[in-house]
């Protein structure tokens, strides 16, 4: 009798797809410190699968990712030489270097469009489950001091939370358009009434703006199905909240839409905001160091923040040279998906490229209020949708 080799077993398609399912799944829907365990046999199940694929690995991917990549990594890691606090970038390089190593192994292991659209499909099934994980953490009956408080520190920012879940919302519905699964549906409702759980104004917004673009292009107006669905979310949300929750979330929304009625946290984000753009003119070329904004700010202001903006985080920390590396990424990703639109008709490709252009529309406008440079789903984000017009090409 002939067994069968480590590297047949490892190499065929179906283990290769639930070690790639796995390691998502642990890796961004189970990404809390409980879970330590979990993730690092989900990164040690990519490595496997990276090991066994790069036997027959071709550089047939987007070449504007990788150097995009190295540009910016290299020049956050040089950054270090004149960084306002060395220790602190240092710190932060080593948390991007993790997320660029399992990005790259990410598109290592994409081989063809099956790969790709379980990577899509489980991105956002890890993002809704970390979203449903985090809602146990949250106490939405203690809203008083105009935050939301959770048992725990060590969970992650509530609004990076809801920027992945951002990403599920106009997935399912996208999937949900073509397929008209049941399955689908419940994953939407629930993506839908999570996000709004969480309360993060920015990721509803541009959640909300991602479903109106891939709904401008797909559906039909006598679909009165998905127009029911949003009514059992709406309704739903509204059976499962607390009245001082529902009125803390529509009163924060009711002040980001009257500019002269500011909340403390929109205080906060334009005093940074004003701030970032100093230490920005202070040094534009070079920038302060990686991530070292919240070291500037500590010293003029005897407080610790983040700047609640990647686009000011960026450019206080890596300049104008690091800014354009970084956000080159997403524009060529963008562009080689839109000249690839104009060559293609109006098949299941067109749409995939479609989705993938409105999340990462959608994801540039939720980095307005946000930090999500050094953030593991951003750089999963980056490297699947780097794989779509090369995986694309090759299909034709």
């Amino acid at each position: 009798m002939k067994f069968i080799g480590l590297n047949s077993l490892l190499g065929s398609v179906e283990i290769s797809k639930l070690f790639i399912s796995l390691f998502l799944l642990t890796n961004i829907g189970l990404y809390y410190d409980n879970m330590r365990s979990l993730i690092f046999l989900g990164q040690f199940l990519l490595f496997v699968v990276v090991i066994i694929k790069l036997k027959n690995f071709r550089v047939n991917k987007d070449i504007g990712f990788a150097t995009g990549i190295f540009i910016f990594f290299t020049f956050a890691l040089m950054s270090v030489f004149w960084s306002n606090n060395a220790s602190l970038t240092l710190q932060s390089i080593f948390l991007l270097g993790k997320c660029v190593a399992l990005a790259i192994c990410l598109v290592i292991v994409i081989k063809d469009i099956n790969d790709l659209k379980l990577v899509y499909a489980m991105l956002a099934i890890s993002g809704l489950i970390y979203g449903i994980l985090f809602i146990e953490n949250l106490s939405l009956n203690d809203v008083s001091s105009g935050r939301l408080k959770t048992y725990d520190d060590t969970i992650p920012n509530v609004n990076v939370v809801a920027s992945t879940l951002m990403f599920s919302v106009i997935y399912f519905f996208s999937v949900l358009l073509k397929t008209k699964s049941k399955f689908i549906s419940l994953l939407f409702i629930a993506s839908v009434v999570v996000i709004f759980l969480l309360g993060s104004r920015r990721a509803i917004i541009f959640s909300v703006v991602g479903v109106l673009a891939i709904a401008y292009k797909n559906i039909k107006f006598n679909n009165i199905g998905l127009i029911f669905l949003l009514v059992i979310s709406i309704v739903l949300i509204f059976n499962i909240i607390p009245d001082d929750y529902s009125n803390y979330i529509f009163g924060k929304f009711n002040g980001l839409l009257t500019l002269s009625k500011l909340d403390d946290s929109d205080e906060l984000r334009r005093n940074l905001l004003t701030a970032g753009l100093r230490y920005f003119i202070e040094s534009p070329i070079l920038g302060s160091g990686y991530y070292a904004f919240s070291s500037k700010y500590l010293q003029d202001y005897y407080e610790s923040y983040y700047a609640h903006n990647n686009y000011i985080e960026t450019l206080v920390g890596v300049g104008l040279i690091g800014f354009v590396a970084y956000y080159g990424i997403y524009f060529l990703i963008i562009r080689n998906c839109l000249l690839l639109l104009k060559t293609k008709n109006l098949t299941q490709d067109s749409d995939f490229l479609y989705l993938t252009v409105v999340i990462l529309f959608a994801w540039l406008g939720g980095q307005l209020f946000i930090t999500l440079s050094n953030d593991r789903f951003t750089w999963m984000l980056l490297a699947a949708t780097s794989c779509v017009t090369p995986v694309l090409k090759k299909c034709r």
